[in-house]
């Protein structure tokens, strides 16, 4: 199936999370914001993310302990020239999606300003 196949492409209205660990954090007066650094990856086929509405935090957090989340909307994400969400549900999670294509330049940073922090990283709670 072609990946701009309308079965394959997320719906503009689902809300993404993905995952943050420490670094992809930023202190910003009294709370923080998401650097662009959580939006930079090396794998080729895109940035993960989960589907909000095909899983839950404990979820996320059970297959990826202590990460923190961060939310972006697929609007938010096709706003970024080029890019696009798909579904690549995986065998231990059905949510499961990439970000595509790769963000390189200044699309990492455009994708971190539109997204917000949900759950800081274990480390960073108070």
């Amino acid at each position: 199936m072609p990946l701009d196949d309308p079965e394959v492409l997320v719906p503009d209205d689902e809300i993404l999370w993905r995952r943050l660990g420490p670094r992809d954090i930023v202190p910003e007066g009294s709370g923080y914001r998401v650097s662009s650094g959580a939006f930079r990856t090396d794998h080729p086929d895109g940035v993960s993310v989960h589907r909000q509405k095909l899983t839950d935090e404990a979820t996320i957090l059970r297959l990826h302990p202590p990460v923190g989340i961060a939310e972006i909307s697929v609007a938010q994400v096709k706003e970024v020239e080029g890019l696009r969400v798909v579904a690549a549900p995986i065998e231990d999670d059905p949510s499961h999606a990439l970000i595509q294509p790769l963000p390189k330049s200044s699309k990492p940073q455009k994708l971190a300003v539109r997204a917000r922090v949900v759950r800081l990283p274990d480390t960073l709670r108070p």
